[in-house]
């Protein structure tokens, strides 16, 4: 067998691996999630698991079965965003104790609740499934189902024996007769039939209240999420820039202000983004302004696209997700008029800085993508890296995390060429990278504009 820490081989009954002295003997986990991120444990080892945020989320989605009762994507992304957070290195480092303790656990909880953006109830998940997978201790998420584990009040029926005893001994008016033995049976079950009857209806009553606690419960989920659609509905009705009434004494506006600005969000080109109106104008922001032309970037994802169609090594130059860009959305997105601003340009395609991926040759490119460089150097803060996508993306698979943001494509490879660096819901760019197919990543285009 293989070391669940390090990965190494060795014998089957060994109690300690001899390679980093680690203690083989775990808790068995409780929850399917917790025995589907054990499996990836014992496949790789905690060292490449908790180093890993692409092995984790990914494999988790591979290991899991089609009868584990959980939104798989969705906990994909909690674990890319808890990963991206640092908590895979919190824990590798905690392995060093061999146990947890609540100064660990408020750490962990206040990474995942600010840094990864999840709820209480979520966070609380997601650190039990990982106290199940190194197998420190039960999950945390037995408290949160009630249904399946219901507390049953007390009194229970199965406890009467232990009152029995005192009503064994009969009132003394029924022993100083000649047929007392049929007076006690009689005086039992008076006294019986009552307590038991008392325990059934206190016992009914509380299911009864249980079970309108879990309709209550359930009615609230539903309110909340219709709420949220509307929520949601509403402010991407408030951001279409269609709906602003233009005044009938004054000239049209053109597509871009006079005087851009870095910083400043434009409208140019057009694409469907919110399934009501037919196409919309997208939004750019300015990332640079340099000898009579700007930089610019789409302001949301547009689309929902995996980098490359199938399973193999590939660099930006023969990816499908370049020749898509160039041509069905070029053509789709903009009018002659406009396609004569877009000037093509030479982008060159550098190794992966931290695994020396090759980039493959330099492309000549209408719209790209942004590489790890240009990234780096155009967007300054993790707050202006998040990106949402627009409902249309959604509609096509796209990721959303719990904080509303969707992690987004660059152009440069991941760790091989079967992988392709990306941003993070949090802003973060991983120089691993998710795997080239991967279908529920969106796409942020980026184009050179004459001004």
């Amino acid at each position: 067998m293989k070391c669940w820490r390090c990965g190494k081989q060795i014998n089957d009954n060994a109690g300690e691996c001899i390679y980093c002295h680690t203690d083989q003997h775990r808790s068995v986990p409780v929850t399917k999630e917790g025995a589907a991120m054990r499996q990836l444990f014992d496949r790789y080892g905690a060292e490449a698991v908790l180093g890993n945020p692409v092995l984790l989320a990914n494999g988790f989605s591979d290991v899991v079965s089609d009868t584990l009762n959980v939104d798989v994507k969705k906990v994909k992304n909690n674990l890319r965003s808890a990963m991206d957070a640092g908590i895979g290195r919190l824990y590798l480092e905690q392995l060093q104790a061999g146990k947890s303790d609540p100064d660990f656990e408020n750490r962990v909880r206040k990474i995942l609740t600010e840094d990864a953006d999840m709820n209480d109830k979520a966070a609380e998940r997601l650190m039990g499934w990982f106290d199940e997978m190194i197998g420190w201790k039960s999950p945390k998420t037995e408290p949160e189902k009630p249904v399946s584990q219901p507390v049953r009040p007390k009194p229970e029926v199965a406890e009467m024996p232990t009152a029995q005893p005192e009503l064994q001994k009969p009132p003394e008016p029924f022993t100083s007769t000649d047929d007392a033995g049929s007076k006690k049976s009689f005086s039992w079950i008076r006294i019986a039939v009552p307590i038991f009857a008392v325990v059934f209806l206190f016992l009914l009553v509380q299911n009864n209240q249980k079970n309108e606690q879990l309709r209550a419960i359930h009615t609230a989920q539903v309110m909340t999420e219709s709420a949220q659609a509307a929520i949601f509905a509403t402010q991407t009705k408030e951001a279409e820039p269609t709906n602003t009434p233009k005044p009938t004494n004054t000239p049209k506006p053109t597509n871009t202000p006079t005087r851009p600005q870095v910083g400043d969000i434009i409208t140019f080109g057009s694409y469907e983004q919110d399934q009501w109106s037919g196409a919309d104008p997208i939004e750019w922001q300015i990332l640079a302004i340099e000898n009579g032309r700007a930089l610019l970037l789409s302001k949301y994802a547009l689309e929902t696209k995996p980098y490359h169609n199938t399973w193999t090594d590939i660099t930006w130059g023969n990816s499908d997700l370049r020749t898509w860009l160039n041509g069905t959305f070029y053509n789709s997105a903009f009018t002659s008029s406009e396609k004569a601003r877009i000037q093509e340009v030479r982008n060159s395609n550098p190794d992966n800085p931290e695994y020396g991926t090759g980039g493959g040759n330099d492309t000549k490119d209408k719209i790209f993508l942004l590489s790890i460089d240009e990234f780096s150097k155009y967007l300054a803060t993790n707050s202006a890296r998040q990106c949402q996508a627009t409902y249309i993306a959604k509609q096509n698979g796209a990721n959303v995390a719990e904080n509303g943001y969707s992690w987004w494509w660059l152009r440069s490879p991941g760790i091989t060429s079967r992988f392709a660096s990306n941003v993070s819901s949090t802003g973060l760019v991983s120089t691993y990278g998710p795997r080239v197919y991967n279908d529920d990543g969106v796409v942020r285009p980026a184009l050179w504009l004459n001004l």
